[in-house]
């Protein structure tokens, strides 16, 4: 018996992933301003960390899920 399976990995984004990075969060979100959110933290050189925006990728390295982390102040403290 064979089995199909996909496999799934993580890595860092792409310039060529930012189109598919709006459209998984469109279609996660209900309003089109969380996909602005993810653009306009991606301009800003403050909040952006290279590297800590990941792409689930399927075996043909398509995005399937992305997560993000920014930088951020908790009060004055920086977080």
């Amino acid at each position: 018996m064979s089995s199909s399976r996909s496999s799934w990995n993580t890595r860092a984004e792409t310039g060529a992933d930012v189109p598919v990075i709006r459209d998984i969060v469109r279609a996660a979100f209900p309003t089109p301003e969380e996909a602005a959110l993810v653009d306009a933290l991606r301009a800003d050189a403050g909040a952006w960390i290279a590297g800590l925006s990941l792409v689930a990728v399927d075996d043909s390295d398509r995005p399937a899920g992305h997560a993000l982390l920014t930088r951020c102040h908790i009060g004055d403290s920086p977080a």
